[in-house]
């Protein structure tokens, strides 16, 4: 992948973002906080797989998991998020969302969730009124 000065579709003073084939390709520099790199990451990706105008997130905490996958066990870090948007139009679920359920918080149930991970983080999440 090259990426050249006439790929450039935005410069900012710390990112550049280029067209590369069928791909964008954000390069950040080196001072920008990775966390700023991390969040923004999540906010492009929840808007590609919901449709959802995310306007405020935050991070919870963090649950190890294990799944197995082509026989591999694979060991992983589930991430949760507090994320909060100005309405739901456009909705819709793609890639890792098989659905999207609106729930409010104090009726979230860990029961109806397969992963532990993700029953154990509505728990936490409920009882530390995170």
């Amino acid at each position: 992948m090259k990426l050249e000065e006439n790929n450039i579709i935005v410069k900012r003073s710390y990112k550049t973002v280029y067209k590369c084939d069928d791909s964008i390709v954000k390069v950040f520099n080196e001072e920008h906080p990775k966390s700023d790199v991390f969040n923004e990451a999540l906010i492009t990706a929840r808007i590609e797989e919901t449709g959802l105008d995310i306007t405020e997130c935050r991070y919870l905490f963090s649950i190890p998991n294990l799944y197995m996958y082509c026989g591999f066990e694979v060991h992983t870090v589930d991430m949760f998020f507090e994320c909060h948007v100005k309405d739901f139009t456009g909705v819709h679920a793609e890639d890792d969302a098989a659905e999207i359920v609106i729930v409010k918080k104090e009726e979230l149930k860990a029961e109806e969730f397969g992963l532990m991970s993700i029953k154990k983080a509505i728990r936490l999440y409920k009882e530390n009124n995170c």
